[in-house]
């Protein structure tokens, strides 16, 4: 089975889609390309040939059984707001929504999917691109179906990557378009894997003694390593929490500046947070290295950390992460994990091979399935209420 990668940036869902047995005989990735020395890295485990680094109109197109990516930052992204950006009139411009130009990398991808002519088309994005696009992806069906003549059915598949035995609750949507049959079985999780489990191991090793052990050299995790060494911060608390602490105990932390401490001092959801070990790992964003504190120890997480994290094995390099410094952290959290990427390639090349699950999802529409794959046993809810 011949499978082309179309923007997954550092390779983490390429490596899921090699492991489910197909052969990887195309990269694409925008001109910037992003993540792609991750991706060159390991190409001793992904052994892709023809890798193209340009503009989408300049992607150059193969026969393939499957097309599959996950576009950046949607416009259903909770992070897509871009409140910044402006007209030429110096109007703010909408990044949210079905008209969202944070949406281009989707449409991207079903360009040249559609050159490409693939039996499934598969691409990962946050849950909003569902509940709140699907208007969007049975647009993008209907754009496939136009390019390449053939019928597409579409399954909105909706999962949580700890339910996929993944490391961190992740619930994220994939976009499958097939030509042929496509199938599940609703997965069984037999443990609750959690952050001690996915790093735990490393927490005696001296940093730099395995690959990628290293913390992102920047100012904000330098200064958030001061206020675990010297304030009391306890799993799950935001930062704010830990200074407000620090600032009532007369704590003094030479790395802050104490009048305006900004972005740390706060507890927002977006703010740094000490992990809890006992628990699953939380969701890793653009700042993998530098912004999530260790349940333990006063520093952020390595970026062999950040890789575990996100399901990778450690035969996967991420020196290449490390070389790069701050930008190589947003190569894990633009990613997918493992996990997810892996349990959707099982299915497609289940699909392909005329044995797909029995559960194609709750038909909603022409040819049009939802498919649900979140739900946690009794087990588990008791152990991680919503």
């Amino acid at each position: 089975m011949r499978a082309i990668d179309c923007q997954t940036f550092g390779g983490t869902f390429a490596l899921a889609v090699k492991d489910a047995g197909f052969d990887l005989i195309a990269k694409r990735e925008a001109a910037a390309g992003f993540g792609l020395p991750m991706y060159v890295g390991n190409l001793d485990l992904l052994q892709t040939t023809d890798i193209q680094a340009d503009e989408p109109d300049n992607w150059q197109a193969e026969t393939a059984d499957l097309v599959f990516g996950n576009p950046a930052c949607s416009g259903f992204s909770g992070l897509s707001t871009c409140v910044n950006k402006r007209d030429e009139n110096g109007e703010r411009v909408g990044y949210r929504g079905i008209d969202s130009p944070a949406n281009q990398g989707m449409w991207n991808l079903i360009d040249y999917a559609a050159a490409c002519e693939p039996a499934i088309v598969v691409f990962e994005s946050v849950t909003g691109a569902y509940t709140s696009g699907r208007e969007l992806m049975r647009n993008l069906r209907e754009h496939l179906e136009f390019h390449t003549g053939r019928r597409y059915t579409l399954h909105h598949v909706l999962h949580n990557n700890l339910t996929l035995g993944g490391y961190a609750e992740r619930n994220r949507y994939f976009f499958v378009a097939s030509t042929v049959p496509f199938g599940i079985e609703q997965p069984e999780i037999a443990e609750l894997l959690t952050l001690r489990d996915a790093i735990g191991d490393l927490e005696q090793r001296p940093i730099g003694s395995v690959d990628g052990h290293h913390v992102a050299p920047t100012p904000r995790a330098v200064r958030l390593a001061e206020l675990a060494a010297k304030a009391e911060w306890l799993p799950d608390e935001p930062a704010g929490e830990a200074w407000l602490r620090a600032q009532a105990a007369g704590v003094t932390l030479d790395t802050w500046n104490n009048e305006k401490p900004g972005v740390d001092s706060r507890t927002s959801m977006y703010a740094a947070r000490r992990w809890n070990y006992d628990k699953p790992a939380r969701v890793l964003r653009q700042y993998a290295s530098s912004e999530n504190v260790h349940p333990v120890l006063p520093r952020c997480f390595t970026y062999r950390e950040a890789a575990r994290i996100m399901g990778l094995p450690d035969r996967w390099t991420v020196r290449p992460a490390v070389d790069a410094g701050v930008n190589g952290q947003a190569w894990f959290g633009k990613g997918i994990p493992y996990k997810s990427g892996r349990w959707i390639a099982d299915w497609a090349a289940a699909s392909l091979n005329g044995q797909p699950g029995s559960d194609q999802g709750d038909q909603i529409g022409d040819r049009e399935y939802v498919i649900d794959v979140r739900k946690r046993p009794a087990w588990l809810e008791q152990r991680l209420p919503l």
